[in-house]
């Protein structure tokens, strides 16, 4: 779950408790996607930062700033590759 307060969750699906908070800066969160396998979290932010976390760890892996908004974020179905725009 990405926030307008700049929180990203990851909620157990049965429950919907949190069960891992992996950011939390204040920017807002715009797009959120797993990876195909599930290994890696991408989100778009309202800044135009793309970031993209190992997501059983929480461990920031990669940080790009684009040149306006991040409205929409996704991986290549290989997960070499995101997309955002």
């Amino acid at each position: 779950v990405g926030t307008g307060r700049g929180a990203v969750r990851l909620l157990d699906a049965r429950t919907l408790q949190t069960s891992r908070l992996v950011r939390r800066d204040g920017t807002a969160v715009l797009a959120i996607c797993f990876s195909k396998n599930g290994a890696r979290l991408l989100a778009g932010l309202d800044d135009g930062r793309a970031i993209v976390w190992n997501s059983k760890t929480g461990v920031e892996e990669l940080a790009v700033q684009t040149s306006g908004r991040t409205f929409g974020a996704a991986f290549s179905p290989d997960g070499r590759t995101i997309a955002t725009g």
